[in-house]
């Protein structure tokens, strides 16, 4: 598997999964990895809530450059002084540009086929932010949540993939 995830966007979201709710401190950093140089640095306080959590980079103020690799990391620092149930999420994203057969592909498409081209074409992190993208849209569906689940679990987030599904069967 590569070293790092694609996406089309100078301003990507990012994700993370978030197994307990509490309060507590959520840092996030974003570094450029040739250099190590930070774009972003911040620690927020306030509820984490369970399930998958992400963040667009452009409400951050950062943008990314074209063929450039990027780290991204996540701290969730909750408060019950136990650092035992601190938990950390990272990742590394490269923006490529689309190719113009790719573009043309998702200019007809629809946000449901969105997933599929850009998973696919082998933009995870655009797959991801589409099919969270198509459950925003439709809350009360169960169609786009299932699409996500088969996502994370087809790239081995399996207790992701169960977390999505279980909002459903909960109901």
């Amino acid at each position: 598997s590569p070293k790092y995830a694609n996406t089309l966007q100078t301003e990507p979201s990012i994700f993370w999964f978030v197994r307990s709710r509490a309060m507590g401190h959520i840092e996030l950093t974003i570094k450029e990895k040739n250099t190590g140089k930070t774009l972003f640095s911040d620690s927020f306080k306030g509820s984490i809530q369970t399930g998958i959590q992400g963040v667009s980079v452009a409400d951050l103020g950062v943008k990314l450059k074209p063929g450039k690799t990027y780290t991204w990391h996540v701290t969730l620092d909750y408060e019950t002084g136990d650092p035992a149930e601190n938990a950390k999420a990272s990742g590394t994203i490269r923006m490529k540009p689309a190719s113009s057969k790719l573009a043309a592909s998702l200019a007809k498409a629809s946000s449901e086929e969105k997933v599929k081209l850009y998973d696919k074409a082998g933009y995870w992190y655009d797959a991801l932010a589409q099919a969270t993208s198509n459950i925003q849209s439709n809350p009360n569906d169960a169609a786009p949540r299932i699409a996500r689940a088969d996502l994370l679990a087809r790239h081995g987030f399996s207790e992701e993939a169960a977390s999505d599904k279980s909002v459903f069967r909960s109901k």
